[in-house]
């Protein structure tokens, strides 16, 4: 068997050992020769593996694969960055679990006691991998709402930022959108009516959604227009409001029925 290198080899071993349920650690490790024994006393087990030649691969030179040993519940290869990569990052909900919980979890798939110490760690390493790719989602928000009026022209698009410092990137802190195709099908449908109702964005971000929802001619909802806000007060519905006035030509309100659930 090859591999393309050290570290391939070391991840196979790792998930080997987490399969095989052994307690397996590196007595070698070096850029040409990794070499795995088991722990327990008198076990015969050894994995060896070296650079062939000039083929530049990893290869499997000794696997002797006697092994009488009780099973383990303990893998030092499992680190909490491992964990954290290769595992439970699938798991977004981990941010929002209790330890405890997330160690029931890895027990019963892994096999594996974890102190609640190095759970933290794993949790904590998580939640910083969410926050990057949210920041990354955040970036091309600019692009996104360009392309939104190139391809809706009449659109209104709203956004306001913030900057703690000159110097610093700017941080995101409400946006407004409003199709104008969907501003023209409500008010040519001629059924004035709206509702008014927010909701939490669950996740990182931690922010609220706000909508407003209009009737079709078959009395089913028709979204209208939205506004993201990192959080629900008189001056986020102040704004999003006078937007709503402004877009859809409201004046005084003359002729409409606007309903805010609680």
């Amino acid at each position: 068997m090859t591999f393309k290198g050290t570290s391939e080899f070391k991840e196979v071993d790792t998930r080997y050992s987490l399969q095989e349920r052994k307690d397996l650690r590196l007595v070698r490790n070096t850029d040409g020769q990794v070499k795995v024994k088991c722990m327990k006393r008198n076990c015969p087990f050894v994995l060896y593996a070296s650079n062939e030649g000039n083929k530049k691969v990893f290869q499997v030179k000794t696997f002797v694969d006697e092994d009488n040993c009780a099973i383990c519940y303990k893998n030092r290869k499992v680190t909490a960055k491992w964990l954290a990569s290769n595992y439970l990052y699938k798991y977004k909900c981990i941010a929002t679990m209790k330890l405890v919980d997330i160690k029931k979890l890895v027990k019963q798939n892994l096999h594996i006691e974890l102190t609640l110490t190095q759970l933290r760690r794993v949790k904590l390493l998580i939640i910083l991998k969410i926050e990057g790719d949210v920041k990354k989602e955040f970036g091309p928000l600019r692009d996104y709402l360009g392309e939104v009026e190139r391809s809706n022209p009449g659109s209104i698009i709203e956004m306001k930022f913030y900057r703690p410092l000159p110097e610093d990137f700017p941080i995101f802190q409400r946006l407004y959108i409003s199709f104008d195709c969907l501003k023209r099908g409500l008010l040519a449908g001629r059924r004035r009516v709206l509702g008014l109702d927010g909701c939490f964005m669950k996740g990182v971000t931690k922010g609220k959604i706000l909508a407003a929802i209009g009737r079709d001619g078959n009395n089913q909802m028709f979204p209208v227009a939205w506004f993201v806000v990192t959080s629900e007060s008189y001056v986020t519905w102040k704004w999003f409001i006078k937007l709503l006035i402004k877009d859809l030509e409201m004046e005084d309100g003359d002729s409409w029925t606007i309903m805010i659930y609680q």
